[in-house]
């Protein structure tokens, strides 16, 4: 979707291989003009409110994948004029249109696309590629496009959290091998059994739409809390209780078995068909549930001694947030 149109515009011949339409809509991109910059800067009430209104759009959005389908219908009526506005060839056209539901892969965002696909020096190739070979691509049936320059677009991984690295909690347990039917965590940010692990963009919170770094800011927050509890208990190990963890995950796969993503396969989806990546609500919901931790929800404990038969195992004794105080909220500076 970035690269085409750049590339259509100085090459000789674009082959463009598509493995599956995605759903586009316009890109309303402008430049904001002087007397523009002057009222933000005059008026900050301008800029916030500008602000509001495109998260709101956003949060809309967000609605559209799970709770308000009649939504996506829409997107998918504007898009689909958007195409018919564009491209002019029947043939093409119908190449280009979606086969399933609006939001079930990523919609994109894009006014220059269609268009660098309808001049005469680009060709839309929908035939699956057999097999990349010297001075080209064969497709499977048999046809040969030569090629001095191969863009290779591999997408995303988005399932293979914390690829490359392992990751080891108790008893030596590693978190692939938890996760190996599956990520999950709690509000993506704390596993049980892997005490003082906190995540940053973990299971479940990348965003259909919207802003991630929204996210990010309530994932923060939430992290600079636990440790202020951790910093007035010296030498003590947090963790989400495992009940906890499970009651949030059923909820969360309850909700994502209503959206859109189920409908197809994208990378939202693991090899098994499990939704790891996505938030399924408005991002507001996400922060006012997730920026301060809910006090039943950990526990402190205290590891064994490192001499101790039971290295790696907490003491019995485990104390509920709740049971005892926050560090003062003065005590920001954290190691």
């Amino acid at each position: 979707m970035q690269f085409v149109p750049v590339v259509a515009a100085g090459a000789e011949h674009l082959d463009v291989f598509q493995r599956s339409a995605p759903w586009v809509l316009p890109k309303f991109d402008r430049q904001y003009g002087g007397r523009h910059h002057q009222l933000l800067r005059k008026l900050p009430i301008l800029r916030l409110s500008e602000r509001l209104m495109i998260w709101t759009i956003f949060e809309l959005l967000a609605l559209a994948l799970v709770d308000a389908k009649p939504v996506a219908r829409v997107l998918g009526v504007i898009a689909l004029r958007h195409l018919g506005r564009q491209v002019s060839d029947a043939r093409l056209r119908s190449h280009l249109t979606p086969d399933y539901a609006p939001g079930c892969k990523r919609i994109l965002f894009s006014s220059d696309y269609y268009p660098a696909l309808a001049r005469p020096n680009v060709s839309l190739v929908t035939d699956d590629i057999r097999a990349v070979e010297p001075g080209g691509i064969r497709t499977v049936n048999g046809d040969f496009h030569a090629a001095d320059v191969i863009i290779y677009g591999t997408g995303f991984s988005a399932t293979e959290f914390l690829s490359p690295m392992e990751v080891y909690g108790r008893s030596d347990r590693k978190l692939s091998d938890v996760w190996a039917d599956g990520a999950h965590a709690y509000y993506g940010l704390s596993v049980p059994e892997f005490p003082n692990f906190l995540m940053m963009y973990g299971p479940n919170t990348n965003v259909g739409s919207g802003s991630i770094v929204y996210m990010l800011e309530s994932q923060a927050r939430h992290i600079v809390r636990l440790m202020k509890v951790l910093r007035a208990h010296p030498g003590s190990v947090i963790e989400v209780r495992a009940d906890v963890e499970k009651r949030f995950n059923d909820r969360l796969s309850r909700r994502l078995d209503r959206s859109v993503w189920t409908m197809c396969t994208s990378w939202y989806r693991s090899a098994r068909g499990s939704i790891s990546t996505n938030w399924p609500s408005p991002t507001f919901l996400y922060r006012l549930r997730a920026r301060r931790p809910k006090r039943r929800a950990y526990v402190l404990s205290r590891p064994a001694p490192a001499n101790s038969s039971r290295r790696g195992t907490p003491e019995p004794a485990n104390t509920h947030l709740a049971d005892m105080p926050y560090a003062p909220s003065g005590a920001d500076s954290v190691g």
